[in-house]
């Protein structure tokens, strides 16, 4: 049997509804597995057991749901599957490492993301959350183009990405300074994509072909998290932020500021601390 992809397969069926009691019986009778082999068979390859998975998945969406809405904190805890508002908070902070009502207020909370297939050696839960104003401040950056335009002919950001930072490799300037992604939106309302460094001298700029461009301050949701298994890591965790966490489907929407900041990354983006930042309408 391969266990691997049993347990994904299992998993997809508990994120359909991931605030359901476990079936027991479902699992045992359509997967041909019993639930104590299987939390040993997840504990096996990720690190935890499905108990454990299924209670940080749980507080995860409690925590967004809370920061995201006017629900309240008794709300949450029955629809998570708390027997009282006490046992959910407990719980709520010792994971996140603040309370629900701070959350609410815009504090950091913690996000498991959905199991991918990963082994425990690659999974990443250091996700943070906060709502935090930020004072407006000069990147150096090259605008590659209309965002809407480049999905619609699938021009593949990934690769401009990598171009960007061979570029800047080529100056030797790689885990020496901050690189950025934005998505600016300009006074036609269209959303422009540009790639950027933190402000160089002007000699450096200009050999670069980069330009001064102003990221405007303001109130913003700010994703933090350390991608600690390079590229593929990077590009998956930028697609579930921005898909499923805060914006949707990221294809869809042209209308939020956005703009992340990568920290000294090397060509692998192994073990760079990123911060992603969306704007509060």
């Amino acid at each position: 049997m391969e266990y691997l992809k049993l347990l994904n397969d299992i998993i997809c069926y508990i994120e359909k509804d991931v605030k359901k009691d476990i079936d027991v019986d479902y699992i045992s009778n359509n997967f041909g597995i019993s639930y104590d082999k299987l939390s040993r068979i997840c504990n096996m390859y990720t690190g935890m057991t499905l108990y454990k998975y299924i209670r940080l998945r749980r507080l995860t969406l409690a925590a967004n749901e809370l920061s995201l809405s006017n629900a309240k904190v008794c709300d949450m805890a029955f629809k998570y599957g708390y027997s009282s508002t006490k046992s959910f908070s407990y719980a709520f902070k010792k994971y996140h490492e603040n309370t629900p009502k701070a959350v609410k207020r815009g504090k950091s909370y913690k996000v498991m993301k959905p199991f991918n297939g990963r082994l425990k050696e690659d999974i990443n839960e250091s996700i943070k959350i906060k709502i935090e104003e930020i004072s407006s401040f000069a990147v150096s950056a090259i605008k590659i183009g209309n965002y809407k335009d480049m999905i619609n002919n699938n021009i593949n950001e990934d690769v401009i990405r990598e171009d960007f930072m061979k570029i800047l490799g080529s100056k030797n300037l790689l885990g020496t300074i901050d690189v950025y992604e934005i998505i600016d939106i300009d006074d036609k309302g269209d959303a422009i994509f540009y790639l950027a460094t933190e402000k160089l001298s002007k000699k450096l700029a200009e050999d670069l072909n980069l330009n001064m461009f102003e990221l405007k301050g303001g109130k913003y949701t700010v994703i933090e998290t350390v991608i600690l298994a390079g590229k593929l890591c990077f590009e998956e965790t930028m697609e579930y932020i921005l898909n499923q966490l805060l914006l949707g489907n990221k294809y869809q929407n042209y209308s939020t500021r956005r703009f992340c900041c990568l920290n000294k990354p090397n060509l692998d983006f192994k073990n760079t601390f990123v911060k992603v930042y969306i704007a509060v309408n």
